[in-house]
């Protein structure tokens, strides 16, 4: 199953307001090659269109376009099992998300989940225990854990509720 990482279109309306049509026209472009090359498995062609994304993102609005390309890159490195990387990009993903939304929010708790699967693969055990009670304790606040159903319906990108945790993909459990 293909991951799909979808942005809420109401968490970028703001931003798409005052952002240049051009701009958003190069990002959107850049945004589908990476999302296109990743499901894929072209994986350095997803890495540099990541990448590219990333710069425009950054320009137009660093919280929410940057971090949507940010995403696909970490999810280029996971997919690699290139497990170094992704945990710089997860960190960093985790420092602009608490930026944007604050430390509470589940999309930060998203990535907070993801370190914890990245310490896990690599047998840091004690640390991924750490970062998933952080994770718990904003997906307890949000309503607590979700069925599966409703998990799949997310990964498809059919959720907005901004409570619904985004679930680890399939290939890094």
């Amino acid at each position: 199953m293909p991951i799909r990482r979808a942005t809420p279109l109401l968490l970028l309306l703001p931003a798409l307001v005052q952002a240049d049509e051009e701009q958003i026209f190069a990002w959107t472009r850049s945004q589908g090659e990476c999302d296109q090359a990743l499901d894929q498995a072209r994986y350095p062609d997803a890495e540099a269109a990541c990448r590219q994304a990333m710069r425009l993102g950054e320009q137009l609005e660093p919280g929410l376009f940057f971090d949507t390309s940010l995403n696909g890159l970490t999810m280029t490195y996971l997919k690699q099992q290139r497990y170094a990387e992704a945990e710089t990009a997860i960190k960093r993903l985790l420092e602009t998300r608490t930026a944007a939304f604050g430390a509470e929010h589940p999309l930060t708790a998203s990535a907070m989940n993801l370190l914890a699967t990245v310490y896990r693969k690599t047998g840091r055990e004690a640390e991924a225990k750490q970062v998933d009670a952080q994770f718990r304790r904003v997906e307890d606040a949000c309503g607590g854990a979700l069925d599966e159903a409703a998990r799949e319906r997310i990964a498809q990108g059919a959720s907005l509720n901004p409570c619904d945790p985004w679930p680890v993909p399939d290939f890094l459990r």
